[in-house]
């Protein structure tokens, strides 16, 4: 889990890193069209082979599937801090969870008061 974790994150920001330099580039709409039809195309190829490699070709795709002509083209800077702040509190809230979920003594206080409270209730049956 934590290796695969640590491939998404790092190749999410190599892939905003090269969505950055696409667009400050300033395509056409017509490039990004076609940009995107070869990024499907290595996602599909890569994601079973290098889940790492193809995080970066999902990051640039997911941004120019999810954002609007206008907003790629005019704002590239504030879509790309944006998109970074969200990468940053999505894996800080992924890693307190995976933190959570792992943790053997969370698991056994969690277990043993879960007890506990079943013993209450039966016994107030």
């Amino acid at each position: 889990m934590w290796q695969r974790s640590l491939q998404r994150v790092i190749g999410t920001l190599v892939g905003l890193s090269l969505t950055w330099l696409i667009l400050y580039l300033q395509p056409s709409l017509l490039a990004i069209c076609i940009s995107i039809i070869l990024l499907q195309s290595v996602v599909e190829l890569l994601v079973v082979r290098n889940y790492g490699i193809a995080v970066v070709f999902i990051t640039i795709l997911t941004i120019f599937l999810a954002e609007s002509g206008e907003t790629l083209t005019n704002s590239p800077n504030d879509l790309i801090f944006t998109r970074f702040l969200d990468i940053l509190t999505g894996s800080v809230i992924g890693a307190v969870g995976g933190w959570i979920l792992y943790n053997e003594k969370l698991h056994f206080i969690t277990t043993r008061q879960l007890r506990k409270t079943r013993m209450v209730i039966l016994r107030r049956k």
